[in-house]
């Protein structure tokens, strides 16, 4: 079994990876990579943390389907549990653990904005468990790379209610 990626980890690779982009930094196609690859860092980060909040329609999809899944509450489904058991429950494939902080805004938070990335980390790596159908309302209208006037007001718009 592979190990997970623990936030002190996750900070020590971001860390390294800033510095690499300082140390090339004429080079946009390194930079890119890097950038790129520190993304899959906060992924990984969150997948084995316990959602910060989950949908009423998420809640409800859970709460509608048993499980014997050792998970109390969807809050604490993480992703590699929802992954190894959706042919079990083929419920779970509806599920999306969203970033309320898309990915790239964050990795744009520590590159271009220089900000702390133990407070990226610990702050604004949120996440949220929704519905599929949730997921495409926020793509249609475009908020899945970014969200202008922050979150809550993008989940509202979409009629996203969140716990």
């Amino acid at each position: 079994m592979a190990k997970k990626l623990t936030e002190k980890g996750a900070i020590r690779i971001l860390e390294s990876f800033k510095e690499l982009c300082k140390n090339h930094s004429t080079d946009i196609d390194f930079t890119d990579g890097v950038k790129s690859l520190a993304r899959g860092v906060l992924y990984l980060a969150s997948e084995e943390r316990n959602a910060n909040y989950v949908s009423e329609e998420a809640l409800k999809l859970w709460d509608n389907n048993p499980t014997t899944l050792k998970v109390t509450s969807l809050r604490n489904l993480t992703v590699s549990k929802q992954r190894s058991n959706k042919k079990k429950y083929p419920f779970l494939k509806q599920l999306i653990l969203e970033h309320v902080n898309p990915l790239s805004v964050l990795v744009e938070k520590i590159f271009d904005n220089n900000d702390d990335i133990s407070k990226i980390i610990k702050n604004e790596l949120v996440t949220c468990w929704i519905i599929d159908k949730e997921n495409s309302k926020l793509k249609e209208k475009r908020w899945d790379k970014e969200r202008p006037e922050g979150w809550e007001k993008c989940y509202k718009e979409c009629g996203i209610n969140f716990l």
